[in-house]
């Protein structure tokens, strides 16, 4: 876990000689110097993000992820209140459930061509996220995925995906 107290936080590429490539799984409880975190920049060569890593940065605006990174864990970015996007590189393949759940001030996601799935309520209570553009390669789409977020457009491409369930709130457009 990051110990500072910056609230514009870049991550190192190594330590003591060794090169870092994830953030490791944390617990559920939030740091007291997390809360005032603004911005991250997690650099290249960083191929994963783990379980709850940023859950509960309440402050927490912009985050520049890295093109190496292939997977992001459950609850990485939930209850991050005042993130409003989140650009996800090409080249993820795995967003864990209730990834940015409780993200109020989502409005914009991109979603990586690379996703074939999203796990249960990845934008649940995102209450501003009104449109979402599905990548071509997704392919389901598992139950209650986004049931308390603001959703009332989603764009696919050339084909729905599979859907569990209802993942979308009710009077969503397609």
């Amino acid at each position: 876990r990051y110990k500072g107290t910056d609230t514009e936080v870049i991550f190192p590429t190594e330590v003591k000689g060794t090169a870092i490539t994830g953030i490791a799984n944390a617990t559920t409880t939030v740091p007291d110097n997390y809360r005032s975190i603004v911005s991250v920049v997690i650099p290249e060569g960083y191929k994963s993000i783990g379980d709850n890593a940023f859950l509960g940065c309440e402050n927490l605006e912009r985050i520049i992820l890295p093109t190496s990174l292939e997977k992001i864990g459950e609850k990485a970015f939930a209850n991050c209140y005042k993130l409003k996007e989140i650009v996800i590189p090409d080249g993820v393949d795995e967003i864990g459930k209730r990834c940015f759940a409780a993200c109020r001030s989502l409005e914009t996601v991109k979603l990586p061509i690379s996703i074939e799935r999203l796990d249960d309520e990845t934008f649940s209570g995102c209450s501003k996220l009104i449109s979402i553009d599905l990548p071509r390669n997704l392919r389901s789409i598992y139950a209650k995925r986004s049931a308390n977020s603001g959703l009332k457009n989603v764009v696919t491409h050339n084909r729905k995906p599979r859907f569990s369930e209802e993942p979308f709130p009710k009077g969503t457009v397609f």
